[in-house]
């Protein structure tokens, strides 16, 4: 599994953005990227 930067941690929550998707809550970005890659997989498994 992969794991963040541990500089992450240090720097200001206002200087960090999780791109690809429009919440900057951690907990909403992990929800919303497992539904992303549930997608994907999805549309794999029909190729």
């Amino acid at each position: 599994m992969c794991e963040p930067s541990r500089f992450i941690a240090e720097l200001p929550t206002a200087d960090v953005r999780h791109f690809g998707n429009p919440f900057n809550d951690p907990e909403v970005s992990k929800d919303f990227g497992k539904a992303r890659m549930a997608n994907i997989r999805a549309m794999l498994s029909k190729a």
